[in-house]
């Protein structure tokens, strides 16, 4: 796991049948794990339209201005792995 990793519901759940809540306090309090309150809403609209993207939500160019179509171009070059050539 590394820093940046997203807490989602699976994670949640395995959390809770591990620990009891004097644990989980202490588990979560120092989880390297973002959870999703952690995140601005600016960035999760980005993932959720890039999520939109890739189950074919049709776009137009005029669904986001010019600075979130830049951002949504940024948050998708940081998602996509590397290529290697």
């Amino acid at each position: 796991m590394k820093k940046g990793d997203l807490c989602g519901d699976a994670e949640v759940a395995k959390c809770l049948e591990e620990y009891d809540e004097r644990e989980l306090a202490w588990a979560c309090a120092n989880c390297p794990k973002l959870k999703a309150e952690d995140i601005s809403p600016y960035t999760r609209k980005l993932l959720n339209i890039r999520t939109l993207q890739a189950a074919g939500f049709p776009m137009d160019a005029d669904m986001l201005n010019y600075e979130e179509w830049l951002d949504l171009g940024r948050v998708n070059q940081m998602l996509q792995p590397p290529r290697l050539m």
